[in-house]
């Protein structure tokens, strides 16, 4: 593997065996010196100060700095020593030098240990993004005392805030947005924090956003609003709390779509219920998406409220139309048992 005694004593925290070695004249960032090891990076990289900050061994972190380690070493996978400290949430890291936020990941060792939600598996995250997807929420405040932008974004546009969202950590979001962590930001398709929040079921960080001022209607560039998303989602409570902050509930995507069109379309009947009693419109000039599927609970919740059977769309589509056009047999006779006229056309 490549590991020099050097790597070796940092590793195990004998800072007496780092000065020996030091005074032997080992290099501690790589290159060739007249110490027992000519290399001292890993076969992946790793010089002794990654393996100083994984193992936590603060005392051989301070030697190897003051020996003039480079706290910008990267690994082969693209690891900062500080990447690494931040990862295994380590509290006491070597913080001398700034710059946290201008040392960037592009790796595939950590994001292979994400979730599948993380945007791209090579997206550049920063310590902050890392240790607020983890809740380390003393490294979060370490980083940001030392100057950690906190609106810094990856290459699709998530910042730390967005990440504290998805991963429901609270305190995180608190603590970012108290050193200025804007809420408003967008990823490149739009999302906001809000958005985020309302897509992983993050009840707590959407409520907070929420309290904080974010915009309940900010919609993303294919017209959803976190309502849309809630609602697709089936996030009854984060639904609640936006319509309770005024989010409007018959607001159309680019396509046209309101918030109830996704709910009856997923089959959400509570979703459903709950958007009708804030006045959710059934549907627009889009075909009733209940109907494409079988959604007949969700549909039962519309009949009870008086939706209309025979609803038109502008090219003449009624819901009896688009359950035949699909095949869905269960909506066909709910809407015939319903009373649904069989004689309507199309324009």
């Amino acid at each position: 593997d490549g590991l020099t005694p050097l790597h070796c004593g940092a590793r195990s925290g004998h800072d007496p065996a780092v000065e020996l070695l030091r005074e032997k004249g080992e290099p501690p960032t790589g290159g060739k010196g007249p110490g027992p090891t000519p290399k001292v990076r890993a076969l992946n990289g790793f010089t002794p100060l990654h393996i100083a900050c994984k193992k936590n061994r603060v005392k051989v972190m301070e030697l190897l700095v003051k020996y003039g380690a480079s706290i910008q070493a990267v690994t082969e996978s693209g690891l900062t020593p500080i990447h690494v400290s931040a990862f295994m949430g380590h509290l006491n890291m070597n913080v001398t030098r700034g710059g946290w936020d201008t040392w960037w990941l592009t790796s595939r060792e950590l994001a292979s240990t994400l979730k599948p939600s993380v945007p791209s598996l090579q997206e550049d995250q920063t310590p902050l993004h890392i240790a607020s997807r983890l809740g380390k929420t003393e490294i979060v405040q370490l980083l940001l005392q030392h100057m950690a932008h906190p609106d810094a974004s990856t290459t699709n546009g998530y910042t730390p805030l967005h990440i504290a969202a998805r991963e429901g950590q609270l305190e995180t979001t608190a603590v970012l947005l108290e050193a200025g962590a804007s809420h408003s930001l967008a990823t490149k398709k739009g999302f906001t924090p809000l958005h985020v929040a309302a897509k992983y079921g993050s009840l707590e960080v959407a409520k907070l956003l929420l309290q904080r001022k974010a915009m309940p209607d900010d919609a993303g560039k294919n017209g959803y609003t976190p309502l849309h998303i809630a609602a697709k989602k089936n996030q009854t409570s984060i639904a609640s709390s936006l319509l309770h902050y005024g989010a409007e509930t018959n607001v159309l995507t680019k396509q046209g779509v309101t918030p109830l069109h996704l709910a009856s379309q997923e089959g959400h009947s509570d979703m459903t219920t709950l958007l009708l009693g804030k006045g959710g419109t059934q549907w627009s000039d889009t075909p009733p998406p209940h109907t494409q599927e079988d959604r007949v609970n969700a549909a039962e919740v519309l009949a009870k409220c008086d939706a209309n059977l025979d609803q038109q769309t502008k090219l003449g589509y009624t819901p009896l139309i688009v359950a035949c056009h699909y095949g869905n047999v269960k909506m066909v006779n709910f809407l015939l048992q319903q009373g649904a006229s069989v004689n309507a056309k199309t324009k």
